[in-house]
């Protein structure tokens, strides 16, 4: 068992945790100019120096101190778009533009130099150390981005949480990714089996391993017109991703659903992994005409 390290770059609190409770000495009452809020949560500016230096001292403290096989980064980067609520970044953009003269580029580039120092960091402390990111589970849809998936989100890293997945995968900055494909083989708007072969596709000949993120919780209450209230979705899935040579495993969302074995999701995660173990053959049984029949068949 390997202890990956789980980390949000940027987030403070969450919309329903009041700051009052974060510790009298939290760098967030140090220096409270090295942050804004968004639809009631308050973020690292991502545009300051200071936010990467602070991020990458953090890693660099975890990994020099504990026992652990690497960090491990979620989906949020930029904050989710809340409505048509703007991001307040203008006045970190005028002073430190870096010589963009598009905002959303600047965004892009800000996450992009926050991953790299974090990967350089990790490299000099501990090379030992896998650097992962598991992020949503669309870069862009081919609508905008003809190189992007046939797909048509709403939402994407590229455009609008300002994270360059790809850019990561093939700089090597990244050990491995594990893109969330929360969504059923054959959904319009996100196909799970369109984007498996996407993400592989991205990861195809560099050094960076591809899991995928799956949402066993979608299995409960699930109603019979879905596909998932239908039968084991993830079943189907895990079959699909067993013909995908670039897929090196799975990692499921959430801990709670799986205690409870929804559809018998357990069972066939068991299967997968531990698949029913085949007898050895004596010499004299190979030449035998009728094949041997094995005690469970």
């Amino acid at each position: 068992m390997e202890v990956h390290v789980w980390l949000n770059p940027y987030r403070v609190n969450l919309a329903k945790t009041d700051t009052s409770m974060l510790a009298p000495d939290h760098i967030f009452r140090r220096h409270p100019e090295w942050f804004w809020c968004y639809n009631q949560q308050w973020y690292f500016d991502p545009g300051l120096p200071q936010t990467r230096e602070w991020i990458c001292t953090v890693v660099q403290d975890i990994i020099s101190r504990y026992d652990i096989q690497a960090i491990h980064m979620d989906d949020y980067f930029y904050p989710y778009p809340a409505g048509r609520k703007k991001l307040p970044d203008e006045g970190t953009f005028a002073r430190y533009p870096r010589g963009f003269d598009n905002i959303e580029d600047w965004r892009r580039n800000n996450v992009n130099l926050a991953i790299e120092e974090i990967s350089m960091t990790i490299r000099e402390c501990r090379p030992d150390i896998q650097f992962g990111i598991s992020p949503f589970g669309v870069w862009r849809n081919a609508s905008v981005d003809s190189t992007g998936s046939q797909t048509t989100a709403g939402i994407t890293n590229y455009d609008d949480l300002y994270a360059d997945i790809r850019l990561w995968i093939r700089e090597g900055w990244i050990d491995y990714v594990l893109p969330q494909l929360y969504w059923e083989i054959g959904k319009p708007a996100a196909d799970y089996e369109i984007l498996a072969h996407w993400w592989a596709n991205e990861v195809r000949g560099t050094n960076c391993k591809l899991y995928i993120g799956m949402a066993p919780y979608r299995l409960e209450g699930a109603s019979p017109k879905t596909a998932w209230g239908q039968g084991n979705e993830i079943k189907r899935q895990m079959e699909l991703n067993r013909t995908i040579p670039e897929i090196s495993g799975e990692c499921f969302y959430s801990t709670r659903p799986l205690l409870r074995n929804p559809r018998h999701v357990c069972d066939s995660i068991k299967q997968a992994y531990n698949p029913a173990p085949t007898l050895p053959i004596r010499e004299e049984e190979k030449e035998a005409e009728e094949p041997l029949l094995l005690p469970w068949e």
